[in-house]
């Protein structure tokens, strides 16, 4: 079978709201691209939408919720594109963004690109490119204090502020709401860890496509808007407990091991302070503060029993290389 130059990989959970204008502004880029939807027992009409309106779309069912790293390395094992799009079924692509994505992937040298990540606004998402991961940023998000908002020399490092927004350069960390990498990177370094649930993993990826010799590009010409914050909607207690899992995780895997359980620990004991403040700005009820922190705490003990602590098991037995289907 002919290899297709670009395929595309969406991970969906209960994303009927935002799935159709995705795939639309993905077809109305390149026709012949090979979408692959990959669904994580989606509760709403999400996969029959697909059907119905996206008939040759490829729609691959993983019978329960394996989280979004387990989402995207099933997609990129079912591809056989040469390039392979990871987005986010509430991401939108823009015109033109395909192309400057594959122009500059395309580069001997590159593994990986992202584009421009904006939200509804046009307010571009610091995110979208970012240099290496330390400790101050880990804490920081653990704690719940928004680091971008900050102006210390860490952070303006961290998010390449004072850089031109509409300028091509090379990164350390790209946004896994919507990134391009080469089949072969996967081939050499691996999958996405499905240690990481909901978050860290794009952190992860990236660090370990550098790692591997490739070089990981931000490209302005590519422009996708972003509706952040719609996947955390529901369940809200247990994506913040994610968020808090990922980060400990993050410290481990990158050797700050005191920082991963000061990070956990923090959380712990920290955590009902953080919602409580939280809940204050947004006038919230105060049962509902208490409801929320408990909500979390409960979550977060709940996977330290089922899988043990989050520093435990960072081996790369999390990211065994995936078998080339194409």
């Amino acid at each position: 079978m002919k290899r297709k130059k670009l395929s595309a990989v969406i991970v969906t959970y209960n994303s009927a709201e935002d799935i159709l204008g995705c795939l639309k502004s993905i077809y109305s880029e390149d026709k012949d691209v090979q979408i692959i939807v990959v669904d994580n027992s989606s509760e709403d009409n999400t996969i029959k939408l697909v059907k119905i309106k996206f008939p040759q779309v490829v729609i691959i069912l993983m019978g329960g919720n394996l989280g979004y790293a387990a989402g995207v390395n099933r997609g990129i094992a079912e591809s056989s594109g040469e390039f392979i799009l990871i987005i986010n079924p509430d991401c939108r692509i823009l015109t033109g963004a395909l192309s400057a994505m594959c122009k500059t992937i395309a580069l001997s040298e590159a593994g990986a690109v992202g584009p421009m990540l904006m939200d509804e606004n046009g307010i571009i998402d610091p995110n979208t490119s970012r240099q290496d991961l330390s400790w101050h940023i880990i804490l920081f998000t653990v704690l719940g204090i928004d680091s971008k908002k900050f102006n210390f020399t860490i952070f303006r490092r961290y998010y390449y502020r004072g850089q031109t927004v509409d300028k091509e350069w090379q990164v350390k960390l790209l946004s896994g709401a919507c990134m391009m990498i080469k089949r072969e990177v996967v081939r050499d370094v691996g999958g996405m860890d499905t240690g990481f649930f909901l978050f860290g993993e794009d952190v992860d990826f990236s660090l370990r496509i550098g790692r591997g010799g490739y070089r990981l590009f931000y490209q302005p010409k590519a422009r996708v808007i972003h509706h952040t914050g719609k996947s955390r909607r529901s369940n809200v207690g247990q994506v913040m407990a994610e968020e808090i899992w990922s980060m400990s995780r993050l410290a481990a895997k990158l050797g700050f091991s005191v920082t991963s359980k000061l990070a956990l620990f923090l959380a712990i004991f920290l955590l009902p302070l953080r919602v409580l403040w939280v809940q204050l700005v947004r006038k919230g009820s105060g049962s509902l503060r208490f409801q929320r922190a408990s909500e979390i705490l409960k979550y977060i003990f709940y996977k330290i029993r089922k899988q043990g602590w989050p520093w435990a098991n960072i081996s790369q037995e999390n990211y065994i290389p995936l078998k080339d289907s194409g």
